[in-house]
């Protein structure tokens, strides 16, 4: 039977990568190895807790996965080959700086250009707004009333599991 809600039934899921998949430290800050093992660019990484799980859930869920960063366009490039060849994570869109619209300045950022508006998602793979899920650790970034996950560590990134899974069900 046909879901009119979403007759494609595709699902998107787009994920922030700062304090959502990674954390980062700027070199200078850098301390020990074994807190941030990885580096990309000029930052030491780590995974967030449970990252080695969203390929795995992914791939069986079926959904498009989507990376939004506020970071800029000449750096995202060394982020998506880090997640693809660090942890076998690959995105279908990957959307950077250039695509967040302007919002206030607030101190929980450290940039202007954050707002992450999902009718651009949506316009570039044809879906439905209603069908795409952000997945963020800043509430800022939000547009509107459109679906979004607020990433806590509390929960992590296995909360955030569960949140896609409950999507998921809502939109098939």
């Amino acid at each position: 039977m046909e879901n009119l809600f979403n007759p494609s039934g595709k699902c998107v899921i787009v994920f922030d990568l700062n304090n959502t998949l990674i954390e980062k430290i700027h070199e200078k800050n850098y301390k020990s190895e074994m807190d941030y093992p990885d580096k990309v660019l000029y930052f030491h990484v780590k995974p967030k807790p449970y990252l080695n799980l969203i390929k795995t859930f992914l791939d069986k869920k079926r959904v498009i996965p989507v990376l939004w960063s506020t970071v800029m366009p000449r750096n995202i490039g060394a982020y998506v080959k880090y997640l693809k060849t660090t942890h076998g994570i690959e995105f279908d869109l990957v959307m950077d700086s250039d695509y967040c619209s302007e919002g206030e300045l607030v101190e929980t950022l450290k940039v202007t250009k954050y707002k992450k508006d999902l009718n651009l998602v949506a316009q570039q793979l044809g879906v439905d707004v209603n069908d795409i899920l952000l997945v963020d650790d800043n509430k800022e970034k939000r547009v509107g009333n459109q679906n979004f996950y607020h990433v806590t560590e509390d929960k992590g990134l296995l909360g955030v599991l569960t949140e896609i899974e409950n999507f998921i069900a809502k939109r098939r």
